[in-house]
C-alpha cells in the first residue's frame, strides 16, 4: 500500500498537499500545509563554506503516520534530484531534507536508509538525510532491526540554497521546486 504526500517547494512558499488516494489504511500527515522562505536580500545572504551555495534558511515540519494495524514503513521523497544529496528548487535553487527525532508508537527509534522498501536498511542513526530515490525506515535502537509499528512521527528539516551566481537577481524571481512523500507500509508483516 502506498500513500502519497504533495509537496511543493517554492522561494516564497513552501505548500504541502496531502492525499489519501494511494493507501485505504494508513494516514501520511504534514504538521504544516504552507512552509514559507520569504523574500530576501541578496546581499544579506550568507555563503554556505565549500560551496558555491548561499543559504535561504532552514524550516521544520512534522510528519505523522497513522494505521490502524502495526505496519512495516518506509517514506520516501520524490523530487527532481540535484545531485545525490539534494533536490532542485528551480533553475538555481536546491534543498535538502533531513529527518530526525523519530518516534515509533511513542518510544524512540533510529532511522535507516534504503534503495527500496524491501531493501536491508543502512545507516542505522537517530537522523538521516533524505536523498533521492532513498527510502527511511524506523529501526530499533538496539539491534538496528525494522520496526512495525501503528503511529510514526518524524521532525523534518527543509534547508533551501541559492547558487551564488544567481544572488544578482534584480527583479522578485520565485524559485520552485515540487515532489512529494510517499508511504510505503505492509501491515502485519515485515518486509526484511
Amino acid at each position: 500500500m502506498r500513500l502519497r504526500s504533495l509537496v511543493s517547494l517554492g522561494f516564497a512558499a513552501l505548500s504541502y498537499f496531502l492525499s489519501s488516494a494511494f493507501a485505504a489504511d494508513c494516514q501520511l500527515q504534514s504538521s504544516q500545509p504552507v512552509q514559507d522562505f520569504g523574500q530576501f536580500n541578496p546581499y544579506e545572504l550568507t555563503k554556505v563554506p565549500g560551496s558555491d551555495s548561499a543559504s535561504l534558511g532552514q524550516r521544520v515540519l512534522q510528519l505523522t503516520v497513522i494505521c490502524p494495524d502495526p505496519s512495516t514503513l518506509a517514506i520516501v521523497f520524490r523530487g527532481a534530484a540535484a545531485g545525490a544529496q539534494r533536490f532542485k528548487m528551480g533553475d538555481a535553487g536546491q534543498f535538502s531534507l533531513t529527518v530526525k527525532d523519530a518516534l515509533l508508537d511513542g518510544q524512540p527509534v533510529n532511522l535507516g536508509r534504503a534503495m527500496n522498501p524491501k531493501a536491508t536498511p543502512e545507516h542505522a542513526a537517530a537522523s538521516v538525510q533524505l536523498t533521492p530515490e532513498y527510502y527511511i525506515v524506523p529501526l530499533a535502537i538496539s539491534n538496528s532491526r525494522p520496526q512495525q509499528g501503528k503511529t510514526l512521527t518524524l521532525r523534518v528539516e527543509i534547508n533551501a540554497y541559492l547558487k551564488m551566481d544567481h544572488l544578482k537577481i534584480r527583479d522578485i524571481t520565485p524559485f520552485q521546486g515540487q515532489g512529494f512523500f510517499e508511504l510505503d507500509a505492509v501491515p502485519g508483516q515485515s518486509h526484511f
